[in-house]
Formats: C-alpha cells, structure tokens, sequence
C-alpha cells in the first residue's frame, strides 16, 4: 500500500469514529455541556456521516490493493484509526472533534488525488 492510500484512509477511519463517537451522550455532552443529548436527526446524520468515512477508507484500501487484500488493510486501518480517537477522547475531546474535521477534509482530498494519479 503506497503512502497516500495509506494516510488517505488513516485519516478517513479517524475521522469516521471520532464522527461515530459523537452520537454516544457522554462524548456529546463533553462537546456540548453537561446534560446535553444529542436529537433524533442530529443523531442520524452523525452515523451517516460517520459510516460515510469509514466506508471511503475501505473503498481507498480496496482501490489500492484490491478486494482480497483491500478488506485486510481496511481492518488494519480500522484498529490503528481507533487508538488516537480513543486517547483523544479521554484526553481532549475537543481537540478530537477539531482534528476529525481536518482529517476528514484531508482524507477525502487523498481519494481523490489517488483516484486521480495512475
């Protein structure tokens, strides 16, 4: 897997959980004060746009490597993309929630350009 396709979908898998993490109440509640729940439509549009990233990392894994082995990256990616969710959350959630806008933007321009490149 090249350097891109890799950070590509690195950042994608980031950027899907940190989305995901924020339908949970506590990790909201630590974006949006204390007692604060996330709605019914705020909640599905989090997990669509959550699932939404993690299905372009499988697809920028698969697009580098293949079905057989684009799976198997994915799942790597999907281990190694949650430990700094996991650390950032506990650590500072807002700085989380901030990078996974970033790495998400940054994420979906790496698909593009490795669409892009032969």
């Amino acid at each position: 897997m090249n350097g891109l396709a890799f950070l590509a979908a690195l950042a994608l898998v980031f950027s899907g959980f940190s989305t995901l993490s924020q339908t949970l109440d506590r990790h909201y509640a630590d974006r949006n004060g204390r007692g604060s729940v996330p709605g019914a439509a705020e909640r599905m549009r989090l997990h669509g746009l959550g699932w939404a990233a993690l299905a372009l990392a499988l697809a920028a894994c698969v697009l580098e490597q293949g079905w057989p082995m684009g799976t198997v990256a994915w799942v790597g990616m999907l281990t190694l993309g949650a430990l700094p969710v996991v650390l950032l959350l506990s650590c500072a959630p807002a700085l989380a929630l901030r990078a996974a806008g970033w790495s998400g933007a940054l994420g979906g321009c790496g698909l593009l350009a490795l669409r892009a490149l032969p």
